[in-house]
């Protein structure tokens, strides 16, 4: 059960659930049915210093496509990993990340497409005080993975207390039910999860974390 923050008190969404509460009509008998999400929309969770929101999932498209948008912090990175069965898009919306896909690394900055292959290593690591992305995994159902291994999030900005950080076991075993397993990436990173509990905040990282309370933030 996670909450969807463009409704005020937040929407509590399960897992299972489609990420909007309402929906178009005129969709054909079978089919999922098209939606809008306002933002900040969509399931949100904290999972391993950054904020991960659902913006659809493998329910809501019939399989075809899975989309999140990730919000994190400086040196926030993912290792060097394959996935057996779904290809993935990235699309920088704020900041900037370096990108490895195969034997080479794409510095992306807002704009940036990067397209990673199924059966392709890539890793990741962000660059800026702060980026913002979208993820694209096709077919859909990957989604789940960072599901369980995240905790809901409090409010719309990356992790500012204690939360859930899985450890390498944790990773292994669950993605061994995705058919994801690690590999090193062109960038040789491992996982960086940056800690967030009491943790200052530049005032340039302050200006890009949306709906942000300053008394959640110290000052340094």
């Amino acid at each position: 059960m996670a909450k969807s923050f463009d409704t005020q008190p937040p929407t509590e969404i399960a897992d299972d659930q489609p990420v909007a509460a309402q929906h178009a009509g005129g969709t054909p008998d079978g089919i999922a049915p098209g939606y809008a999400l306002e933002p900040g929309g969509g399931p949100a969770i904290w999972i391993g210093g950054s904020l991960m929101t659902m913006k659809a999932r493998a329910r809501d498209t019939d399989g075809g496509y899975s989309l999140m948008e990730t919000f994190g912090p400086r040196d926030l990175a993912a290792p060097g990993h394959v996935h057996e069965n779904e290809s993935e898009a990235f699309y920088i919306l704020d900041g900037t990340i370096d990108l490895g896909v195969g034997d080479t690394v794409y510095h992306a900055q807002p704009g940036s497409f990067v397209h990673v292959p199924k059966q392709t290593v890539h890793d990741w690591r962000i660059t800026s005080a702060t980026c913002r992305f979208l993820v694209f995994v096709l077919p859909a159902g990957f989604e789940h993975f960072f599901e369980e291994l995240a905790d809901p999030a409090q409010s719309l900005t990356f992790p500012y207390t204690e939360h859930r950080a899985p450890t390498p076991d944790e990773f292994l075993s669950v993605g061994s039910r995705y058919a994801w397993r690690p590999e090193r990436g062109p960038q040789g990173t491992g996982a960086v999860f940056p800690p967030m509990a009491g943790r200052l905040v530049t005032s340039a990282e302050a200006s890009d974390i949306p709906g942000d309370d300053a008394r959640r933030r110290r000052k340094g």
